[in-house]
């Protein structure tokens, strides 16, 4: 009796109730939506976050204020001199170098062609730390410093690599800041201990060699 019904059911071509389901293949071709408002507009990174790069910029050139002051480094690493500040001034020229990059944001941010400059600015300004060599090449370390900037912007205006994300900039500047800060400080000890490891090098090339 079963057999009979289903017989009778392929005959009369119809199916078992069920869900329908698609054939059609999902359209590919619909690009998906930018999820970031801001992307739609054709805004880049530094102009979402000028505050980033402005802050980047105030770190490095708050540094080289410092370092143009002509401090002196510690001469003893080991203990604390009486009477000598290693960070004396600092304050003052960090509050010059936010001076310096809000006005300078200001300037760029004020033309619509230069805001797309603000993160390179931020990433040329890094070229400043190299004034923390004053200790160990004298002045000259303050006159390689902008220049180093400027070669580093021209070096970006002809090449125009992917700007860094304004966070991941800061915290490069973060970190170049205090590292330049303490290589200032601590190049007597370097210095101190440059002739014997010239000598140690010397003493290894002759038994290797």
């Amino acid at each position: 009796m079963s057999g009979g019904s289903a017989r009778a059911r392929r005959r009369g071509g119809k199916r078992p109730a069920g869900p329908a389901v698609s054939t059609e293949a999902p359209s590919a071709s619909a690009p998906a939506p930018p999820r970031d408002p801001a992307e739609r507009s054709g805004r880049t990174e530094e102009e979402r976050h000028p505050i980033l790069a402005i802050a980047s910029t105030a770190l490095a050139l708050g540094f080289y204020l410092w370092a143009l002051a002509g401090h002196e480094p510690m001469s003893n690493t080991e203990m604390r001199v009486s009477g000598f500040e290693p960070l004396a001034g600092l304050a003052t020229a960090l509050g010059g170098g936010v001076a310096a990059a809000v006005v300078l944001g200001i300037v760029l941010y004020a033309f619509a062609p230069l805001r797309s400059r603000l993160g390179a600015v931020a990433l040329a300004a890094a070229g400043f730390y190299l004034s923390a060599g004053a200790p160990a090449i004298g002045r000259a370390a303050i006159v390689i410093a902008p220049l180093a900037v400027v070669a580093e912007l021209l070096w970006l205006e002809l090449r125009k690599p992917r700007a860094l994300p304004g966070s991941f900039l800061l915290a490069l500047h973060a970190g170049a800041f205090v590292s330049a800060l303490g290589f200032f400080h601590d190049w007597p000890r370097y210095a101190a201990g440059w002739k014997g490891f010239v000598s140690n090098l010397s003493a290894l090339v002759k038994l290797l060699l």
